[in-house]
């Protein structure tokens, strides 16, 4: 197939099967493409490699199987770009109808515009026609991409800076903090490196005294110190072959520790705005993958390109020493190994990023499924579960496949050149050793000469090949390191001050002075709040969604800083009051518990450790959680699943009502803690409250507003303000918003019973 104009990466290579398909589509094999370009999805929504071909006439999207689109270009009208959530579609108007042209990945976003451009560019030019192009979000919205000012490449969300203008050097050298107390064993290892090297040499030339002083003239006493001295080589590289692979390991691994637990310890510092902003998994493949990858490279990458720089410099000046003119031959295939071996470096780690995509599927159908196998089996869909994991897997399958075909391709031809070189030399060099062994006057190369060549020959291209495989290292690391340091060089929680007031003794007197706060500039979400909650007095907070209830005790837990006014712990601001010394004497009950994979005398002393088992049980018998915690076999031994799996709602609240207890706070906050289970549950856990909050000063954040008809006073929030106050009976009598709160419940309760008396009847 004619191949023109094709335009820089992804379409500078076009995959044989879609000139295959192509040609078996069209009838025809001669085909002028203009302008070509992949994507990752398929137009079904499945992922799958998919291709954008631009003729002189027409546009054709291609997959492994079909055409699945075939466009005059003069048709087309306007192309839109819309990114959805994780992945994005190509819209193209033409002059009667709008389809879906290609869909792709996030990954894929900015070569799929760019795409976009070249080929609007392509019709205007051509046919004249002024083609529209939109960039857009799910709703249709211009939508502002973050873009790298240097390059123009897109940031992706979870970095501040540009992958690809990431400055290695000094993103690396800061990663020499963490070498630096070992920059004993570094050194050691990279000396050891050296030796290393150079011994490995010493075996060709005792080779070539074997051919030329043992062999060809048969010196017998002389091979026994040759032969000894091979054996006592070997040892001695084997012996610190083994020495410096410890001292790597121990290296990496002292590396691996120090960044990981500096990494995990900051993460605690930080605010919860931090973690709100993020995704679980992007902070845990930092933590994780990120750090495997440095700790590779900062054992081994950093040394291995010295090593191998310094291979092959001596390589070459023994290669010239021994002979000049079979040296020049034999360094002319290294430009073409390198260049071979870099491109296909280049090509190849796409296909793994692709590898790891599919994988990364596969556990998310995983991780998906076993945890819902209860649905999966109640709805019997198994056969369909099974199906789905087939099809992902075919895909992991196919994808792997490709790589494997893609290396046996290239690692064959490439032995094939470094082969014919070696044969080469065994030509040239030989003809010189047998012109030497008829006319000695003619000798310039001798035998053992010519296979010290060849064996150093031999080992010159495992260093290039080496070097080339580094310089993607070197990218992924700064990468990687740069993922990093974004972590350690966000601001932790605002700190203490210089000296903070320590209350061991907190009465529960809490004051909220015209505090305002926006999580967004320009946006509050609390305005002018004022409000006195005295020593042991029960307040309840109550509004719509959205009003602020749970920012409000956000605050007070110093999870972020107020933008506006003051909150006061017994006369102090929060702010002068030593974090630790703070969150010590408050403690929260929140409406989906969070349990640890632990055992439940361990959840239930999670905030005192140092709980007798004697304090543990009073504290569920308090709960009302004793009794429900024997039945289980191992009892309070019993380790709870993931997120405590295995329990009812009910009983994971009283669980984290118990830890509530035990920590006998002096500040207690109940965030919805009854909103999610039955009645019958509600009057165990209301009763476990009750026990909690006997000379407490509590917050109560209530979405049945039954459950607040003991609290002393309730607050009634909307829009961040505070719009009533009083107790149940003094609020129902204004019949204002909370009257209205407690008619529209009523309202919805009656409903739901009578519905259910008309089933049952």
């Amino acid at each position: 197939m004619q191949l023109a104009g094709q335009k820089e990466e992804p379409s500078h290579l076009i995959p044989s099967w879609v000139e295959m398909v192509l040609a078996q589509h069209l009838g025809t094999d001669r085909l002028t493409i203009q302008l070509a370009g992949a994507t990752d999805i398929k137009l079904d929504g499945f992922f799958g490699e998919t291709w954008l071909i631009v003729t002189e006439e027409k546009v054709y999207v291609v997959d492994a199987e079909q055409v699945e689109l075939e466009l005059w270009l003069k048709d087309i009208r306007e192309v839109r770009v819309r990114h959805l959530y994780g992945n994005g579609v190509v819209e193209v108007t033409t002059t009667n109808r709008v389809l879906d042209m290609l869909r792709f990945s996030r990954s894929y976003a900015d070569k799929i515009e760019q795409l976009v451009r070249d080929l609007t560019k392509i019709v205007t030019e051509r046919f004249g026609v002024d083609i529209k192009v939109n960039v857009s979000s799910q709703t249709g919205e211009s939508i502002s991409i973050n873009r790298c000012v240097n390059c123009g490449k897109s940031i992706p969300p979870d970095m501040r800076i540009c992958p690809n203008c990431i400055k290695k050097g000094k993103t690396l050298s800061r990663l020499m903090v963490y070498v630096k107390p070992y920059w004993w064993m570094a050194v050691v290892t990279l000396l050891l490196s050296v030796v290393s090297t150079i011994i490995q040499m010493i075996p060709q030339y005792l080779t070539r005294t074997l051919v030329d002083d043992v062999i060809l003239n048969q010196q017998t006493q002389l091979l026994i110190w040759v032969v000894a001295g091979l054996l006592l080589v070997y040892g001695l590289s084997s012996l610190i072959g083994g020495v410096r692979g410890y001292l790597t390991g121990k290296l990496g691994q002292k590396v691996l520790f120090d960044l990981r637990t500096n990494l995990y310890a900051h993460l605690q510092k930080l605010t919860v705005n931090y973690f709100d902003q993020r995704q679980t998994g992007s902070i845990m493949a930092r933590v994780i993958g990120d750090v495997n990858r440095l700790q590779s490279f900062l054992s081994n990458g950093l040394q291995d390109v010295i090593i191998q720089f310094f291979t092959i410099i001596v390589i070459c000046v023994m290669l010239f020493m021994t002979n000049v003119r079979l040296a020049v031959i034999a360094l002319l295939p290294v430009p073409l190994v390198l260049l071979a071996t870099i491109y296909f470096n280049k090509y190849i780690r796409k296909v793994w990023h692709r590898i790891h995509r599919r994988s990364s599927e596969l556990n998310a159908i995983l991780g998906d499924t076993l945890p819902g196998i209860r649905v999966v089996k109640a709805f019997g869909r198994e056969d369909n579960e099974v199906e789905k994991f087939k099809k992902k897997h075919l895909e992991f399958y196919d994808a792997v496949m490709l790589a494997n075909n893609l290396n046996n391709k290239f690692y064959p031809a490439l032995s094939f050149v470094i082969t014919f070189g070696i044969v080469t030399i065994w030509g040239l060099g030989g003809k010189e050793v047998i012109q030497g062994i008829q006319d000695p006057a003619l000798q310039t190369l001798t035998l053992g000469d010519l296979v010290l060549f060849t064996g150093l020959l031999g080992q010159l291209y495992g260093p290039i090949q080496r070097l080339s495989h580094l310089s993607g290292m070197l990218q992924e690391s700064a990468t990687s390191a740069e993922r990093i340091f974004e972590i350690l060089d966000n601001q932790p929680e605002r700190p203490d001050v210089e000296h903070p007031i320590v209350l061991n003794d907190i009465k529960g007197d809490i004051v909220f002075e015209n505090v305002s706060f926006e999580y967004e500039k320009g946006e509050k979400v609390l305005r002018n709040i004022n409000l006195h909650i005295r020593p042991g007095e029960m307040v309840g907070i109550v509004g719509a969604s959205g009003s602020g209830k749970t920012t409000l005790i956000n605050l007070l837990s110093r999870f972020y800083p107020v933008s506006q006014g003051v909150i006061k712990v017994d006369g102090i601001d929060i702010n002068q009051i030593e974090i630790k010394s703070l969150r010590d004497q408050m403690a929260v009950v929140l409406q989906e518990p969070f349990l640890f994979h632990a055992t439940i005398a361990e959840n239930i002393a999670y905030g005192k450790e140092d709980a007798t088992r004697e304090e543990i049980i009073w504290a569920a018998k308090m709960a009302n959680a004793h009794e429900f915690i024997s039945k289980f076999p191992d009892g309070y031994d019993t380790i709870l699943g993931e997120r405590g799996t295995g329990l009812s709602g009910g009983q994971k609240q009283r669980l984290s009502i118990a830890r509530a207890i035990l920590r006998s706070p002096k500040i207690l906050i109940l965030d919805e803690a009854t909103s999610a289970v039955d009645t019958v549950t509600e009057t165990l856990i209301q009763d476990a409250i009750d026990n909690l909050v006997k000379d407490r000063t509590t917050i109560a954040i209530a979405h049945r507003l039954s459950t607040l008809r003991n609290a002393d006073r309730i607050i009634v929030m909307d829009n961040g303000c505070i719009v009533e106050e009083g107790t149940h009976e003094e609020l129902m009598r204004k019949n204002g918003a909370f009257a209205k709160l407690v008619e529209m419940q009523s309202t919805i309760s009656r409903t739901s019973i009578n519905d259910l008396i008309k089933e049952v009847s």
